[in-house]
């Protein structure tokens, strides 16, 4: 028989243990609360239903960790805030950038191929010949980038000018292009092929950008407040198989077309 002192001792220590255990408790204890806004084939709704790339990406991610996935649908800015806060654990189809960096971990699982889509009554080509256009209007979200410093670059000089409309979303953003309130946007074949059919193509140009740059990264953002190092190592491990086995690649060729999945699939 312990005496009572040792007994109080070791009743504090497993206490101490659950305590400690309950507060490290990685996320997908009881489940994955995650954040999407739409963008394109990414994450979209059909027929009420969540679908898209991310949506695959997750579930994906749900069977190969065990995990429950909850998704939720938000704007750009409130699921970068929900995971700042800790009231969600994970978005998609981030950029990187130092700011992101101090709240989230941002794992790398896909490449944008981005291009600037553009009226074809609009004379001026290429970004000097659009900035020297002096009518021409860019769409714009709200604190949006674009991973290629050319675009980066042509949206805030755009901006200096007077010349960008921000728009809510990218629903509005299309929305505004086929009528004509904006002459130009800056996307990706994975996001413009959702909106708009082949015959509606055939209104503008697809001009691509600083060829000689990377194609840029996005990532997966996952709350540090939530997600602790054991589980995001689980999940830079699960990525690693889905791209080795194919997974990954079959997610995406579901929704893009076969000569963009090579580069969204690049190193």
């Amino acid at each position: 028989m312990f005496p009572a002192n040792v007994l109080r001792a070791l009743w504090a220590a497993v206490c101490s243990a659950f305590l400690v255990a309950a507060v490290a408790a990685p996320a997908c204890q009881p489940g994955l609360r995650v954040a999407l806004d739409t963008f394109g084939s990414f994450y979209f709704q059909s027929n009420g239903r969540s679908v898209g790339i991310d949506v695959d990406v997750f579930d994906a991610l749900s069977q190969r960790l065990h995990c429950p996935v909850d998704i939720q649908n938000e704007s750009v800015v409130r699921a970068v805030r929900r995971i700042e806060l800790g009231e969600a654990d994970a978005s998609a189809h981030k950029f990187a950038d130092a700011e992101r960096a101090r709240f989230a971990w941002l794992v790398p699982y896909v490449r944008e191929v981005a291009v600037i889509l553009v009226r074809k009554d609009v004379a001026g080509r290429g970004a000097a010949g659009l900035l020297a256009d002096g009518q021409s209007l860019l769409g714009v979200g709200k604190s949006w980038q674009y991973g290629k410093p050319v675009y980066d670059d042509f949206a805030a000089q755009m901006r200096a000018r007077g010349r960008t409309v921000v728009a809510a979303d990218a629903d509005e953003m299309f929305s505004w292009l086929q009528s004509g309130r904006i002459q130009m946007l800056i996307t990706s074949s994975g996001v413009y092929q959702r909106y708009l059919r082949p015959e509606d193509l055939r209104r503008y140009r697809i001009e691509e950008w600083g060829l000689d740059t990377p194609d840029p990264v996005l990532n997966l953002m996952l709350s540090q407040k939530t997600v602790d190092d054991a589980l995001l190592g689980r999940v830079v491990r699960a990525l690693r198989d889905m791209r080795a086995d194919g997974s990954l690649r079959r997610i995406v060729g579901r929704y893009v077309p076969p000569g963009d999945v090579e580069r969204m699939l690049a190193p």
